[in-house]
């Protein structure tokens, strides 16, 4: 008896000591899985974990999805010991053997762990279908509007989710390029259609991409991260709980983890030729709208408002269409207003400006046409979206007499120094806009820019009619002048 005592005693110091001196291991659970499926990578340790590996260098074979700790203690023939748990969720990115490297913890070098991964169609259970066993029920792609697009060019990439199994819960991430913008596109879509006899789900979720840089870029996969309910292997007994589980909320869940397939966008560059401001697109269109007065003047304000739409490039990198002025002509452009909206075939940027055109003399005038000139990305040829000139007649100006007159001047000249910034600005990248743009325009916009820019125009009026009066014309009365600006200022509403 005393001989088993003493046998019991070495067992367990040997297990005591086994613990306290316990080998830092890292293990895949389970060993084998298939494409699309989680597994956990499992580093156990009878220390606490001061540090963490560097799963970084596994990047290319495995996508962490989560981690957690946990420690758990036990109680062997009087001798207790804890153990450390470090766990990683991780999804497989390629069939075949993946290996861990020798990771160093805690002061000691882990043995690599290994997983084998099978394509999800290859299912252990002959009894289960094809159809069943198919990328766990569940396919994510991607489409390109194009491979091929132009740097600036504004493309949409389609993300489409088909669900067989019932979609508990899931999120879709978008693809990341470098050298490229990527946003969200419209609304997302959800719909559902039969395929070999099978209803499906569709999820579908668009990305607006704009190339940055020209040259080969590479695209790191959009990636759906989401939970779907456990299919239940079939068995020759019943769970008594499935009676109560008749719409599966008992039911094991299983996360899924799915990528597009990569992709690379071989991204055009502008011709080495283009000068000015670069707009590819694959069609451009200029638009133009006018408020005339009844009877054009010397000094008066005719307003026109001009509209360039451009398919494929959003709102900002578009040139504001620019009215040139001349001797006969003063021009007193308004700040720009800028959208980009959703079209049939992509996005459309718009950008629009109103501007005051005030004829300086009378006679037979001719308004200069408006040109801008853009790449057409499925020609491959330089075109011009155009507003043609404009004949109109302008009658000889009303005059105005006293200290009124000699005052605006100054006002006038300070009009002009803004256009001719606005003109200049126009011809410039958006950037240097924003940075550039002086400080009175902007307070102007702010605070009520379309009244000051109608006022400045109802002066000039009087200032031209000055002048005319020294040259011959009879000065009208004090009363009348209050009229005509009254009325005036009724004409130029929008300048209010």
């Amino acid at each position: 008896m005393k001989k088993y005592q003493t046998l019991s005693i070495v067992v367990a110091f040997l297990l005591s000591a086994g613990m306290a001196h316990a080998a830092l291991t890292a293990s895949f659970q389970p060993s084998a899985a298939r494409m699309g499926e989680s597994v956990s990578l499992v580093f156990v340790s009878d220390k606490p974990f001061k540090e963490k590996p560097d799963l970084s260098v596994l990047a290319s074979d495995l996508h962490i999805a989560g981690q957690q700790q946990r420690q758990s203690s036990s109680w062997v023939n009087g001798v207790g010991g804890t153990t450390y748990e470090l766990s990683y969720t991780v999804f497989p990115r390629k069939e075949g053997v993946i290996r861990t490297p020798s990771f160093s913890l805690n002061g000691e070098t882990v043995a690599p762990a290994v997983l084998t991964v099978s394509a999800a169609s290859d299912h252990p259970d002959t009894a289960q279908s094809d159809e069943a066993s198919a990328s766990l029920g569940m396919t994510l792609s991607g489409m390109f509007q194009t491979t091929t697009p132009y740097v600036g060019e504004s493309v949409l990439y389609t993300v489409r989710l088909k669900d067989k199994v019932g979609l508990l819960d899931g999120e879709i991430r978008p693809p990341v390029i470098s050298g490229a913008e990527v946003s969200v596109f419209g609304e997302d879509k959800i719909y559902q259609k039969r395929e070999d006899g099978r209803i499906v789900t569709i999820f579908e979720r668009t990305f607006l991409v704009t190339p940055t840089q020209s040259g080969s870029l590479t695209v790191t996969p959009a990636t759906f991260f989401g939970v779907v309910p456990e299919q239940k292997k079939a068995t020759s007994t019943r769970d008594p709980w499935d009676l109560f589980d008749t719409f599966g909320l008992l039911g094991q869940q299983k996360e899924v983890y799915l990528e597009t397939p990569s992709e690379t966008l071989n991204v055009q560059n502008k011709p080495a030729n283009w000068q000015g401001w670069w707009v590819p697109g694959t069609k451009a269109v200029l638009k133009e709208t006018w408020r005339l007065p009844s009877e054009i003047r010397v000094g008066d304000a005719i307003e026109r408002t001009i509209t360039l739409s451009v398919d494929h490039v959003m709102a900002e990198r578009l040139p504001i269409p620019v009215q040139a002025g001349n001797s006969t002509l003063k021009v007193y452009p308004s700040p720009e207003k800028r959208s980009t909206v959703s079209g049939p075939d992509g996005v459309i940027g718009t950008v629009s400006v109103s501007v005051a055109l005030v004829p300086t003399t009378a006679g037979s005038l001719t308004i200069p046409a408006v040109s801008v000139p853009w790449f057409n990305t499925q020609t491959g040829k330089r075109e011009q979206a155009e507003l043609l000139e404009k004949n109109i007649e302008v009658m000889p100006a009303l005059t105005v007499s006293g200290e009124e007159g000699r005052s605006l001047k100054t006002t006038l000249a300070d009009m002009e120094k803004e256009a001719r910034q606005v003109e200049h600005l126009a011809h410039e990248p958006m950037v240097q806009v924003i940075e550039t743009i002086s400080i009175p325009f902007v307070l102007a916009a702010v605070f009520g820019g379309a009244f000051f820019g109608g006022l400045l125009v109802l002066l000039g009026m009087l200032l031209l009619q000055k002048r005319h009066q020294k040259g011959g014309f009879s000065p009208i009365s004090r009363s009348k002048q209050k009229h005509q600006k009254k009325k005036a200022l009724s004409e130029l509403y929008p300048f209010k």
